[in-house]
């Protein structure tokens, strides 16, 4: 699933920018503007505003000035060159005849600059008493680098320029000044860049030594940083109108530099002022048509995330409350002195926000099996305990996790085991558990939550907790694990909250060797694609309601479950109907499993329409058999000895049928969907048995 949201993200990002981020878009936009009337924006007067802009010698930052300039406004630009900014205020002066437009000498990815350009704008407004008039800052000034590069200050310069020093720095140093100016507003510019990923653990925003860089995603990094910084100041603020903004896909210099001959995909291009107009209008705009915390494009807010099936937020980029806290903390650290935080404060921070599971879906079938215990803050059942082990097992009938739980009191004291009974609560996520407990012979009907926190990308180790940090258990699939690999998952449990103080080690000691697992398979339908099975073939639908289609696709499909001829196993899985169905998700990954040729001929529509029939072969192997109608012509021919299943399958649909229970089960059972080894031991061993 995250190569998924990597790929929806990155895709359907290009697609909306081909709409809305070209000049086409801009003049569909201004186009539509315009037919209601003038633009408010040629009758704006800014006289006696006061302006800082950064980066603002040229492209829209220099369009930008020149904008509040020409409406009256005193302009501060912020140039790193002195003779690039004096040629440029120069211009910007002869153009508007507005002699108040002044330049101020700073880098901006330099936290010693970036203070020292401060005090110069406080002592050039010194007539203005204590606190300098501000009424509008442009966060403006960005790089984008191919190679790694470390500021004199030994800051990687793209996060220094952008975000920490260019955004957060600069933005907290005015906001007493923007606080006590009515109609103030911070507009800092980011780009659509964002959309491609969520903000990253923090030594992958800085690119601490050891990690690997790409220019790009540092950029897109800084930029998702600074559209989560300005909710935070938004939230922190709301006496300041805080928004984030990007200016399509502009023809300005940095665009040349960073892109070069590849910028011919992003054509045809703004020019500066187009992709600058938006942004001038956020800094002229009345302060109460603004959406502090909002993300503009073309005086427009925009979704923020999409990353999800057909254009939707996805969770794939989004961050969690505590992530953000950690990120606001560090860039509160590194913006003044300190270039670390210890794990007992990111721990004290992520304790403010709630826990939540992880945003990443787990495969249920990957999850379930054996793990063992190999640190916890225990529950009283469990507190001091040894050989600690969690077993799941899919019970696809009952559409449930059956959870047993097994440790000893000492390693001499007998084996003590705890049945629980839990239900998946959050879809097709998986991450988030109601569990019941088995006590006296009876399931209590609790549901007690139970958060995967992290799960490993190979399902070799994971945490999950409570909600409220009451417990934590740290597993993995082998009772110990190398001591760099146990200190990176309590790093991970820290940082989402819990005291590592209160974390203890789980000793495992079995003697000669550890008990066998028992050979614990993993739930239909997400068996391992190209591993043999044990079993029948699996006949499959995947399908959503209400759906005439789907429910007469699910008719056939029980016929075969109760037909004599045993030549299938059953499974389905029902999705809500809609444009924005997981459902089309759901196919999509699927068809990723079919051989070349089959995906080939079903890639031409985006999901399928429902219901979808594939068959999962012994071999591995998968088989799609289409729609509604391949699959009854299908079940014509395989089934033609059983007449419930020819009568079901020559029914036509019918739309009274749409709202039909799609709930009987299939009869797959979890032995049906064990991959094996199909070594030649393992075939003798079966054949013996």
């Amino acid at each position: 699933m995250g190569a998924f949201g990597q790929f929806a993200a990155t895709s359907q990002f290009y697609l909306y920018g081909r709409k809305h981020c070209t000049q086409t878009g801009y003049n569909r936009v201004r186009q539509k503007l315009l037919q209601a009337g003038p633009d408010p924006l040629d009758a704006v007067d800014l006289s006696g505003r006061v302006a800082m802009v950064t980066g603002a010698n040229s492209g829209c930052g220099f369009e930008i000035a020149s904008f509040l300039a020409r409406k009256g406004a005193a302009v501060y630009m912020v140039c790193r060159s002195a003779k690039r900014g004096e040629e440029a205020r120069q211009k910007i002066v002869a153009d508007s005849g507005n002699e108040a437009v002044r330049v101020l000498m700073c880098d901006c990815s330099l936290e010693a600059d970036t203070r020292a350009m401060w005090s110069a704008f406080c002592a050039a407004r010194a007539d203005d008493g204590a606190t300098p008039r501000l009424d509008v800052l442009v966060c403006n000034a960005g790089v984008l680098l191919n190679e790694r590069t470390l500021t004199s200050e030994g800051v990687e310069t793209t996060l220094a320029c952008h975000l920490l020093f260019g955004t957060y720095l600069l933005g907290t140093l005015a906001m007493p000044s923007l606080e006590a100016t009515a109609g103030a507003r911070v507009v800092v510019v980011s780009s659509g860049g964002m959309y491609n990923t969520k903000f990253p653990e923090w030594a992958d925003a800085t690119a601490a030594e050891g990690v690997a860089y790409n220019g790009n995603l540092a950029y897109a990094y800084a930029k998702r940083g600074q559209v989560l910084l300005c909710e935070r100041w938004a939230a922190a603020h709301p006496t300041v109108k805080c928004v984030s903004c990007h200016p399509g896909w502009s023809n300005t210099p940095a665009v040349d530099e960073a892109y070069g001959e590849m910028k011919k995909y992003l054509e045809p291009l703004r020019t500066p002022w187009e992709g600058a107009e938006g942004i001038a209008w956020l800094c002229a705009a009345d302060a109460g048509v603004l959406q502090s915390g909002g993300f503009y494009l073309d005086r427009k807010a925009e979704t923020k995330h999409i990353a999800g099936p057909f254009f939707t937020e996805g969770s794939y980029t989004k961050n969690s409350p505590a992530e953000v806290e950690v990120m606001m903390a560090n860039l509160h650290a590194w913006a003044n002195g300190a270039r670390a935080l210890t794990g007992p404060q990111v721990s004290g921070l992520a304790r403010r926000a709630p826990l939540r599971e992880q945003d990443a879906p787990i495969e249920l079938s990957r999850f379930m099996g054996r793990w063992y215990v190999v640190a916890a803050i225990p529950t009283f059942v469990d507190r001091g305990a040894v050989n600690s082990i969690e077993d799941y097992v899919w019970n696809g009938r009952r559409q449930r996790i059956d959870v047993n739980f097994s440790m000893r009191a000492s390693l001499d004291a007998p084996l003590r085991e705890y049945a629980q009974h839990a239900y998946v609560a959050n879809g097709a996520s998986g991450t988030r558990w109601s569990l019941n407990p088995k006590a006296g012979g009876v399931y209590l009907p609790l549901g007690l939550s139970y958060l995967v926190v992290h799960c490993a990308d190979d399902y070799s180790s994971c945490i999950v907790g409570g909600p409220d940090r009451s417990f934590v258990y740290v597993m993995a699939r082998t009772p110990g694990l190398p001591q760099p690999t146990l200190d990176a998952l309590l790093d991970r449990a820290e940082a989402a909250g819990y005291e590592r103080a209160k974390i203890e080690r789980v000793v495992h000691n079995y003697g000669a060797a550890p008990p066998p697992a028992e050979p614990l398979p993993p739930p239909a339908p997400r068996t391992v694609a190209g591993e043999p099975l044990y079993g029948l073939p699996r006949l499959c639908i995947a399908t959503m309601s209400p759906s005439h289609h789907g429910a007469r696709a699910k008719a056939v499909l029980d016929a075969i479950s109760d037909s004599g001829v045993r030549a299938h196993e059953t499974w389905c899985v029902v999705f809500p109907r809609g444009a924005k169905s997981p459902y089309y998700g759901y196919v999509e990954a699927l068809k990723a499993e079919l051989p070349s040729e089959q995906a080939k001929a079903f890639a031409g529509r985006h999901g399928w329409s429902a219901p979808f029939v594939w068959i999962e072969m012994p071999d591995g192997s998968r088989h799609a058999l289409g729609g509604r109608d391949d699959f009854c012509a299908w079940a014509l021919d395989a089934y033609a000895a059983d007449t419930t299943v020819v009568q079901a399958a020559g029914t036509l649909p019918r739309t009274a049928e749409a709202f039909a229970s799609m709930a009987k089960p299939g009869t797959a059972t979890a032995a049906a969907s064990w991959a094996v080894d199909a070594t030649p031991e393992t075939a003798q061993a079966t054949a013996e048995e």
